[in-house]
């Protein structure tokens, strides 16, 4: 990996997208195989870093119908519910989950 974890999340958001690893569609095509007895504690794993925004949080909770502010209204969030920003929507987790253990598994 080319920065550790606990120094990339000391980065601003612009600098961050610098070290995105989402592979590209040739990587996609034709990727490296990771097998569970290669994995140990401590491997670190690709670091894929995804684009959001209030519109897209609104969309996803819209589509679920789930139209709480606190996923998409940043001052309602802050003030309103005393929260430091907005929720990350966990159904939107767990896509996003899926979706990378799909991209891992090539079998």
């Amino acid at each position: 990996m080319s920065i550790a974890l606990d120094e990339l999340l000391k980065l601003e958001p612009e600098e961050i997208i610098e070290h995105d690893e989402t592979p590209s569609m040739e990587d996609l095509r034709n990727p490296k195989q990771i097998y569970f007895e290669d994995v140990e504690v401590g491997t670190e794993l690709p670091r894929y870093i995804n684009h959001y925004s209030g519109v897209h949080f609104n969309r996803w909770c819209i589509a679920m119908e789930n139209t709480h502010r606190v996923h998409y209204d940043y001052p309602h969030a802050m003030n309103h519910d005393k929260l430091p920003g907005v929720l990350f929507p966990r159904d939107l987790a767990n896509e996003y989950s899926c979706q990378m253990a799909q991209k891992l598994d090539s079998s």
